[in-house]
């Protein structure tokens, strides 16, 4: 990875950060929500589809530790893998999976087509978030 990568997501961050019309339409919505904020930086595996028309609906970013033998799953009925991503910076020993559903219901039913009982067997490690977008997000 170039170095001036990062330190140009660092000044981005801070143009941001000195903008007044960013902190007043954005910042300021988000701020009353958040209770933390964690970082990480990642890279992808295989391909990625994070760039679609229309992806209206909800994503579900599936995280698992790869120290336990935890394996990802490979579909989830009619969802659709936008990507893999395996962490540089942040959580080690970790991956992700971004999936898109049409709906929270769909999530719901493509996650249980998608489950996987021998990787239960193999125990903990994973987490599972459904990610709505909100109403400035230009996914909603």
């Amino acid at each position: 990875m170039d170095p001036d990568d990062l330190n140009q997501r660092a000044k981005v961050r801070q143009a941001l950060a000195d903008d007044p019309n960013w902190i007043s339409s954005y910042f300021s919505k988000i701020l009353p929500m958040m209770s933390r904020q964690e970082n990480m930086l990642l890279q992808t595996v295989g391909d990625c589809y994070l760039v679609q028309p229309d992806l209206r609906g909800v994503y579900e970013l599936d995280t698992m530790n790869q120290g336990t033998g935890h394996q990802f799953t490979a579909s989830k009925g009619d969802a659709k893998l936008l990507g893999t991503f395996q962490s540089i910076l942040g959580p080690t020993d970790t991956g992700y999976q971004l999936w898109f559903h049409s709906s929270a219901q769909q999530g719901v039913e493509n996650q249980i087509k998608g489950y996987n009982k021998a990787d239960q067997a193999k125990g903990g490690g994973g987490h599972r978030r459904l990610l709505i977008p909100t109403p400035w997000s230009p996914l909603q």
